[in-house]
């Protein structure tokens, strides 16, 4: 009886206790869980805050596209007007 005594004062005195493994799991919890938490949060105000900016951002280049469609139509039709008089003299001189 003694020896099983001996032995199972020998586990709780070597073996790692309640407390041991809470400051273990504090430790991993600090060490690991926390930084990733923190990353992750920061992740995502920065891309809250970069969706409201790349909404703007959209909508600048939308107007930018519409405007540069608008002076490709102008530009052909300056084309087209530079043509006919093109035409016009060419066919005066050959009068």
């Amino acid at each position: 009886m003694e020896t099983t005594l001996t032995a199972a004062a020998t586990v709780l005195m070597w073996g790692p206790g309640l407390w041991e493994l809470a400051i273990i799991a504090i430790i991993l919890l600090l060490v690991v869980v926390l930084p990733i938490a923190v990353v992750v949060m920061i992740i995502k105000s920065v891309s809250a805050r970069s969706s409201g900016a790349s909404a703007r951002e959209e909508q600048i280049l939308r107007e930018m596209h519409a405007g540069f469609q608008r002076m490709e139509d102008r530009i052909q039709a300056l084309e087209t007007i530079a043509m006919e008089r093109g035409r016009g003299k060419s066919g005066d001189s050959q009068e």
